[in-house]
């Protein structure tokens, strides 16, 4: 069995700026005459996308989805994802088992959670 699909494969958030470049010459003579012939500049908009939300492993047999926060997207709430499971050609089904893990960075570094392992044999299924 593989992960035929994932939903959301990609879901960005798109940040805004803009810097300026000017050139200016000035010629200065012992501090007393300055002389300023114009200033050229030119302002330039830039724009970046952060992916918050990535899926990794279509048409493999472990997927992942990586979630990002960010200022415009918070984390909060439900997030939902979903994944069509496929069985190969002319196996006639297969058995599997989903896998939740959370990795959390903070002061300390990751920290990982999991399901229990008692609780393991409850996310068990069969194609």
């Amino acid at each position: 069995m593989y992960a035929y699909s994932l939903f959301p494969n990609r879901l960005t958030v798109e940040d805004k700026g803009t810097f300026n470049v000017k050139l200016s010459p000035e010629l200065s003579f012992a501090k007393v005459i300055s002389f300023k012939p114009g200033e050229l500049g030119v302002e330039i908009e830039h724009r970046q996308a952060f992916p918050i939300v990535q899926s990794y492993g279509a048409g493999q047999t472990t997927a992942v989805w990586e979630f990002k926060s960010h200022p415009a997207h918070p984390l909060d709430g439900d997030q939902f994802v979903y994944a069509i499971i496929a069985a190969l050609p002319g196996s006639g089904g297969g058995r599997g088992s989903i896998e939740f893990v959370v990795t959390v960075q903070n002061e300390f570094g990751p920290l990982r959670y999991g399901i229990p392992q008692e609780e393991k044999r409850h996310t068990r299924f069969t194609l």
